[in-house]
């Protein structure tokens, strides 16, 4: 999963519009944390879509899926999860 932040912060993309989260638990499938689908766009309009599952790890999921959320949205994306945890244990308010 570090090679998807890493990309997200060398992407640098512009904000021309404010980025949208969607978040939402949901059971899901055993060792499946979450589903995180980035939408991306160019001047102004969508032009990609990236979705990814995320498995459970022993330790460190909910972090390391907050930073991912967190830089996905400074890079310009729209960011939408299904995870197996309240929104408030990634830090979403």
């Amino acid at each position: 999963m570090m090679n998807w932040i890493a990309a997200l912060i060398e992407m640098g993309a512009s904000k021309p519009r404010k980025q949208q989260l969607f978040c939402t638990q949901e059971i899901l499938p055993p060792n499946l944390f979450a589903i995180l689908r980035l939408t991306w766009y160019r001047k102004g309009k969508p032009y990609e879509v990236d979705e990814m599952s995320i498995e459970q790890a022993e330790e460190g999921t909910e972090a390391a899926v907050h930073k991912l959320i967190k830089e996905a949205l400074k890079s310009g994306a729209d960011v939408s999860i299904i995870c197996a945890c309240p929104p408030e244990a990634l830090g979403i308010e």
